[in-house]
């Protein structure tokens, strides 16, 4: 709500919110439909403008890469996305423990579903896309090096990872190096 109401935003972008419910309660499967899902409204994005950019959280960056992913694989059948840049905020990663977060499993309450299994499928899913992304970036053919050089152009140039650690920011710098700035 705050970026809509500032003129130095609201003037220049338009903001399309994406939520989805299965961001801490669904399985692998309803994950891949949510990113189906997902991939449908970039498309439908991707008519009025010139370009877009995702902007993300945690499991929202998760969901962001698998439809990007999705898309490289359906490559040259389906082009890439339009992208202007994509930040990602405290995506997933393995260092996630929900058990060790008390305020959010109190937020959760009596209706979650068990906070072993939510850890079990967020991991399966992560596990799944770094595997896509080692098969992404070491093609065994033309194609495949064709779909590893237009993700690197279309995706992994315009991407920006944003971790908080202590007082620190944590960035990704090209080669997959972690650069640790004060916060």
């Amino acid at each position: 709500k705050v970026l809509l109401e500032d003129p130095r935003f609201n003037r220049n972008y338009d903001f399309v919110f994406y939520g989805f419910k299965t961001a801490l309660f669904g399985d692998v499967p309803a994950f891949e439909a949510e990113a189906a899902n997902l991939d449908r409204t970039l498309t439908h994005l991707e008519q009025d403008y010139n370009s877009i950019t995702l902007v993300t959280h945690s499991k929202g960056g998760l969901l962001a890469m698998r439809t990007l992913l999705n898309r490289a694989r359906d490559f040259p059948g389906k082009q890439p996305y339009k992208i202007h840049r994509i930040v990602m905020f405290t995506p997933l990663t393995e260092n996630v423990s929900l058990a060790q977060l008390p305020e959010f499993v109190k937020l959760l309450g009596k209706q979650s579903p068990d906070i072993a299994q939510m850890q079990a499928d967020a991991y399966s899913e992560l596990g799944r896309v770094k595997e896509d992304v080692k098969a992404l970036l070491n093609p065994q053919d033309p194609i495949a090096e064709q779909r590893r050089e237009v993700f690197m152009k279309n995706v992994a140039e315009h991407l920006y990872v944003i971790n908080a650690e202590r007082d620190e920011i944590v960035d990704v710098g090209p080669n997959g190096e972690k650069i640790v700035s004060e916060g």
